[in-house]
């Protein structure tokens, strides 16, 4: 179960990670749609540190399988949806509501790896550390990938981050047992 949690621990903080960071390089892409752009980034954190202050008490109560995949589905959603937004309040909504999926998930994360993992702290340690690697290698990775891919469109991380998100979730599903309070 190590190698498995480890690999899915990542793999999660990564994709939320990588849609963190990834904004930053395409607002001088977005600057050109709206001069409204800069918003993009911070009610992302908004959303993220609102929906963090119910998203840990409600969670202790709650099967963290179950909130971790719901999470999950609604991040996915709202950072594909940000590709096809129409204008930027739409935009705005869905990186609002994306950041506030990343503060139900990712949590879930770092919770549910004591529970899965055993009461031996150099296990639990060394899957957190591979968890914390996705995060890491999302900060190194996400921003030039999404500068690069800004020069094909900047519309299209979106969704391939929505669509691995959403993979990752079925994943998920059938990997991670019910873990109850």
């Amino acid at each position: 179960m190590d190698r498995k949690l480890s690999l899915l621990g990542f793999a999660v903080m990564f994709l939320i990670g990588s849609d963190t960071f990834v904004v930053a390089p395409l607002l001088p892409s977005l600057a050109k749609a709206t001069t409204q752009s800069g918003w993009l980034v911070s009610i992302y954190a908004i959303g993220h540190a609102l929906t963090g202050l119910v998203s840990g008490p409600i969670s202790d109560r709650g099967n963290r399988r179950i909130i971790l995949t719901l999470g999950m589905v609604v991040f996915a959603l709202a950072t594909a949806g940000c590709a096809v937004s129409p204008g930027f309040w739409t935009m705005f909504t869905f990186r609002f509501i994306a950041g506030g999926a990343a503060a139900v998930a990712a949590p879930q994360v770092w919770a549910m790896i004591p529970s899965l993992v055993g009461p031996d702290q150099k296990h639990i340690l060394r899957v957190m550390g591979y968890t914390t690697a996705g995060l890491s290698i999302a900060q190194v990775v996400g921003v030039p990938l999404g500068s690069l891919l800004a020069i094909i469109d900047w519309r299209i991380i979106f969704p391939i981050i929505g669509i691995c998100s959403l993979a990752l979730t079925v994943t998920l599903w059938y990997q991670i047992p019910d873990i109850h309070p």
